[in-house]
């Protein structure tokens, strides 16, 4: 047997559907369906075209092309 992790990514906008002018929020949760802790990972999130960028959670970084970025240690991290 090798053991490995399995990242799973699900994703989710409150309210949904969003109106025009309406304060959306986007939300990530990453899994580790596998039997060992993941290392270090990145993910990165494209910001809906039409929408504007207001904060990020979790030391995520806006990097002005329209996409977002989180840097994780490992899946002992919540996203």
């Amino acid at each position: 047997d090798v053991c490995s992790s399995d990242l799973k990514t699900l994703d989710s906008t409150t309210p949904n559907p969003a109106a025009l002018n309406d304060l959306a929020s986007f939300t990530i949760t990453v899994r580790n369906q596998g039997y060992a802790p993941s290392g270090a990972f990145t993910v990165t999130d494209t910001i809906p075209a039409g929408t504007v960028f207001v904060s990020a959670t979790q030391n995520g970084v806006d990097n002005g092309d329209g996409t977002v970025t989180w840097s994780i240690a490992s899946t002992n991290e919540i996203l």
